[in-house]
């Protein structure tokens, strides 16, 4: 694998993200950029968060967008308007998330081991998957190195400690080297 440095210094970037924030965030610059990259469309957000759903709400509203929050953790989807898919992993998969498109989508929801599953139900129903926590060290967990030999363009964000992935079939997302 190969890692790359996101430019955090654009004045886009700081519009959105202030503050450089926590190794938990490392997903902002290539959520951004996918935004950015692919203009409008459906997004979605599987598992929402403090930093993420806040982000993602306002930028979809700004930007004339729809976004669909699931999480299968009653008060945090309560928290934040989203779908509450119900706590039972398996719940995941009745859950209607796969029955849109959308141009970007989030992966970041709980259980672990869904994820790869997630990224295969959508993989011709999204354009650009962003997929935090995906550091190698953590695979035996989330097993998500099983899915990107499914992209045609793909990238690490790998200045943290929690690793995220950008990748497309349709959108070349990787940075000039």
């Amino acid at each position: 694998m190969s890692c790359i440095w996101v430019n955090t210094d654009s004045q886009k970037y700081l519009e959105y993200f202030p503050h450089e924030g926590t190794w938990v965030n490392s997903y902002r610059p290539y959520l951004l950029q996918a935004l950015e990259l692919t203009g409008s469309g459906n997004v979605l957000e599987m598992g929402v968060g403090n930093n993420s759903s806040p982000f993602l709400q306002r930028y979809c509203k700004e930007h004339g967008r729809a976004l669909y929050s699931y999480d299968n953790d009653r008060e945090w989807a309560h928290k934040f308007g989203a779908y509450f898919v119900g706590e039972k992993a398996e719940n995941w998969e009745v859950g209607d998330y796969a029955m849109r498109k959308y141009t970007v989508a989030f992966i970041d929801h709980s259980p672990p081991f869904h994820r790869p599953i997630a990224v295969r139900n959508l993989l011709y129903k999204a354009s650009i998957f962003v997929i935090h926590d995906t550091q190698p060290s953590h695979d035996f967990v989330y097993h998500l190195n099983d899915v990107f030999p499914l992209f045609k363009y793909i990238d690490h964000y790998c200045k943290e400690e929690a690793w995220t992935t950008i990748c497309s079939n349709i959108y070349d997302v990787r940075r000039p080297r």
